[in-house]
């Protein structure tokens, strides 16, 4: 299994504000990360990193590899199919997403994407 240390958040936005937007966030308090506006770009990031996210933070709706397949992608991948993920959507839906992804609606709050990060990657933080 891939080692998760260091700890940093893939993320993933097409949009350039809401991505720029999770970026700040991410600064502010701190959490390193690393920033992708596509799926493709993301996903050959996971295939060829020495380390792992402790948390892959994605919106949904992007052009290309969009991020039902980049989940589909990670879940499918033995050596990323452990990597908790957290969906970024204004999408008003909530059965269809899987019980293993968590869910935070547009707009985001720094409050509510911080805690999202946090409590996925806490299977994370707990094994190093």
């Amino acid at each position: 299994m891939a080692h998760r240390t260091p700890f940093y958040v893939l993320v993933v936005d097409d949009t350039p504000a809401v991505l720029a937007q999770v970026v700040e966030i991410l600064d502010e308090v701190g959490i390193p990360h690393v920033a992708f506006g596509d799926g493709t770009d993301a996903l050959e990031h996971l295939r060829r990193a020495e380390h792992l996210p402790a948390v892959v933070l994605t919106d949904l709706m992007m052009p290309d590899v969009d991020g039902w397949a980049l989940i589909r992608a990670i879940r499918e991948a033995p050596r990323l199919r452990e990597v908790p993920v957290v969906v970024m959507t204004a999408l008003p839906f909530s059965s269809s997403v899987p019980d293993d992804i968590a869910v935070v609606r547009k707009p985001l709050t720094k409050a509510r994407l911080v805690a999202a990060i946090l409590r996925a990657a806490t299977p994370a933080v707990d094994q190093k």
